[in-house]
């Protein structure tokens, strides 16, 4: 007996939704829009991390990528193919299928409407096959006494999303590996061959790893981000420096760094111009 899967069910099944990384920072949705203006747009959703500044002000910021929804499988196809490698504003663009659902999280209106109904069905006349009892007043005192109150909605976390989500910088790179007594100028006798603008040296606080033998603490890890003037010298000071030893029995590593996305502060801004809405995974970053 064999089943008949129509064509309709076989192209829902098929990904219509595009990832586009290492977007510049300040790229909109009306751009993103003119970046895919060869094909059918459904929705652009340009996600951000939602951040608390130290005045207690609750502000927003871009992270870096955006997701594009297409109006068939075989527009999102050809839109990678057309457009991954490109260039915005610099930046070499990264496009391909986006893998995962997004989230169509309920709005508060509708979780409140859901809860009201069903509230209400339980509470009712008919629901209890009490419609035309006239209450007593000891019947009435029990019917408050098991009044269930509202419960409290529980706000999820956050979700945290990798540094790899984020664009490379072209002017920073980050090392790791360093000695934890490691102060400036030692970094820059030993960058010499390279122009440094800025030096950032930061250490990390010890962490505790349960392993099946216990508790194991881990040492503080030094690293820094060494500012230089472009992605030449960026590439040069990885060449030079990766895997080198900056003291006895210490090894050090150079790699590209992440870039810091900008603070936004309009905080109702809407990104997604289909009217959607996807949550904004938080970002940790390292710098």
């Amino acid at each position: 007996m064999s089943t008949d899967v129509s064509t309709n069910d076989q192209q829902a099944e098929q990904p219509k939704r595009v990832y586009v990384g290492n977007l510049p920072f300040k790229t909109t949705g009306e751009q993103i829009r003119e970046l895919f203006s060869d094909y059918n747009v459904v929705g652009v959703t340009i996600p951000k991390a939602r951040k608390t500044s130290p005045t207690g002000k609750s502000i927003l910021r871009k992270l870096g990528f955006a997701f594009v929804e297409l109006s068939t499988p075989e527009e999102a196809q050809s839109a990678i193919e057309k457009l991954n490698d490109t260039t915005l504003e610099e930046r070499q663009l990264a496009v391909k299928i986006a893998t995962g659902t997004p989230r169509k999280p309920r709005s508060k209106a509708t979780k409140k409407a859901a809860s009201g109904a069903s509230e209400e069905g339980e509470n009712s006349p008919a629901a209890s096959g009490k419609e035309n009892a006239e209450p007593s007043e000891e019947s009435g005192d029990k019917s408050k006494e098991k009044t269930k109150p509202k419960k409290k909605q529980v706000k999820k976390p956050k979700r945290t999303v990798s540094t790899k989500d984020l664009p490379d910088s072209t002017d920073t790179v980050f090392v790791t590996g360093l000695p934890r007594n490691i102060k400036k100028p030692e970094l820059q006798e030993f960058f010499k061959d390279i122009e440094i603008s800025e030096i950032k040296i930061a250490t990390s606080p010890p962490r505790r790893v349960r392993t099946a033998e216990g508790v194991t603490k881990l040492p503080p890890k030094t690293f820094a981000f060494l500012k230089v003037a472009d992605q030449s010298v960026q590439s040069k000071a990885i060449e030079l420096y990766n895997e080198k030893q900056i003291r006895e029995d210490t090894v050090i590593n150079v790699q590209v760094a992440k870039e810091e996305p900008p603070v936004e502060e309009q905080e109702n801004e809407k990104e997604n111009t289909n009217g959607s809405s996807e949550a904004a995974p938080a970002t940790a970053d390292s710098s």
